[in-house]
């Protein structure tokens, strides 16, 4: 189905809350997806250009659903994320909100890594309806915080054999639990070195880096570990992360590393 030639997506049934967003129109030519500030709001409502028209976002009253969207449409403006400090701001009360609504609502997923555009999150568009407003005038907003350190999907392998992936702009080490010569095939290969022979290995925490609370599965031929399909795990070893020992032989090059 489709709504000014943009497709509408709706989700299977679900138990994880759903996110409600529309999107209103305002003027000016922009690629479809791009995301910016509105510096007219000191830089805190989030516009979002459809059918090459400038919106605005309207957010619901869940604060999981809003924190998701507003984590994928800062690490799509170049932050690593958005505010979890209790200055965040994903809403603002704007009376009169601006119309008309576009899109009905985005939904980012709870996996791990996150959507890199917010494109990739599942969304529902209205038709054209000149006055349709913001429920309860909520508009959506964001406070984005730093700027990325690296690329999302980028890994380094420290020199006690730790390996770190880049998730939403920012370094974290990986859970020890799950981990297995499966995964460590595909960091070996992300590094261009040979993933013949490729060994996983417990280390120790990494001072000053978070662990990431996620498994990976691999099938060990891909290219990237952002490839594997991740899961979140609600607990991780104790003391130990996941490592990995690569051969020195020469393997194919990557260009996220």
């Amino acid at each position: 189905m489709t709504v000014n030639n943009d497709p509408v997506y709706s989700l299977a049934e679900t138990e994880e809350e759903t996110a409600v967003v529309a999107v209103e129109f305002a003027g000016g030519a922009c690629t479809k997806g791009a995301i910016r500030y509105d510096p007219a709001y000191n830089n805190t409502v989030v516009q979002i250009c459809f059918n090459n028209r400038w919106g605005y976002i309207c957010a619901n009253s869940d604060g999981g659903t809003r924190q998701r969207v507003a984590n994928v449409i800062c690490q799509q403006m170049g932050y690593s994320r958005h505010s979890q400090s209790d200055t965040g701001i994903t809403r603002r009360r704007l009376n009169p909100a601006p119309t008309p609504s576009f899109i009905k609502w985005f939904y980012c997923s709870v996996k791990p890594i996150s959507q890199q555009n917010i494109l990739d999150c599942s969304r529902s568009v209205n038709s054209y309806q000149p006055n349709l407003k913001c429920p309860n005038y909520y508009i959506a907003a964001s406070n984005c915080t730093n700027t990325s350190v690296c690329q999302n999907g980028q890994i380094q392998l420290l020199d006690t054999n730790a390996v770190l992936l880049c998730v939403n702009g920012e370094w974290h080490a990986l859970c020890s639990t799950t981990w297995s010569s499966t995964q460590a095939q595909v960091v070996c290969r992300q590094l261009g070195k040979n993933a013949q022979g490729a060994m996983p290995d417990n280390i120790s925490v990494p001072t000053n880096i978070s662990v990431l609370q996620a498994g990976f599965e691999c099938n060990g031929n891909e290219k990237f570990l952002y490839d594997c399909l991740d899961y979140r795990l609600y607990s991780c070893s104790s003391g130990t992360v996941a490592g990995v020992i690569c051969e020195n032989l020469p393997g194919p090059p990557s260009n996220l590393t």
